[in-house]
């Protein structure tokens, strides 16, 4: 077998197989990834991270991200990310809007907090101690701020960019996420009592499957 066939099986080997999605749900998300890549890292330079169309652009790359990891089989993948609907996006109604929302505001902050010039990534020896600390007392204190932030998204946002403008983003949000679930098949997004994401209750399925 020639090296060029080998590296090809061996990469489809290491990748997760048997998605639900079709060729062309996959050409659906990949155009929402795309399209949030492009709204998040084409107005950092210019609006910062805080903007609303980087904020819309990371709720895209967030949901495309949720829904592409759902349609997989594969238990390591599903492990995982029961238990981060699990957090953020499930509820009594199945709904899971407010949450979708959080998480992607959250997944923002802590991108924020990694390249952070002062403590961040490339600040040096206080990176490595932070993860030191981090590591030994169990939680990052960061990390916990920028939840409790993101659990309450809509205040901060009020406040920093007004009422209408936080209505448009809620609206442009609610509607790419109304089209998915039109589209695409989502994960189960309703709260189960005792789900903690590792046993069968936990197990994401598409609606109505």
């Amino acid at each position: 077998m020639d090296l060029r066939r080998e590296i090809v099986d061996t990469v489809q080997r290491a990748l997760p197989s048997g998605s639900r999605l079709t060729r062309t749900q996959w050409g659906i998300l990949a155009i929402a990834a795309g399209a949030g890549a492009m709204l998040w890292l084409g107005t950092l330079v210019f609006a910062g991270s805080r903007s609303l169309p980087a904020a819309f652009g990371l709720f895209l790359l967030t949901y495309a991200g949720v829904v592409a990891a759902g349609s997989l089989p594969d238990e390591w993948i599903s492990r995982r990310l029961d238990r981060v609907l699990d957090r953020w996006v499930r509820d009594e109604s199945g709904g899971g809007f407010y949450g979708m929302v959080a998480l992607s505001v959250f997944v923002g902050l802590e991108v924020e907090s990694l390249f952070d010039p002062e403590a961040g990534l490339f600040s040096g020896w206080d990176f490595v101690e932070g993860q030191i600390v981090q590591v030994l007392i169990g939680f990052s204190a960061d990390s916990l701020k920028n939840m409790v932030m993101a659990s309450i998204w809509p205040w901060p946002m009020i406040s920093r960019v007004g009422l209408l403008s936080a209505g448009v983003f809620v609206a442009a949000c609610w509607g790419a996420f109304m089209l998915g679930r039109a589209w695409l098949p989502m994960p189960d997004l309703t709260k189960k009592a005792g789900a903690d994401g590792s046993g069968p209750e936990g197990n994401v399925t598409d609606d109505g499957q």
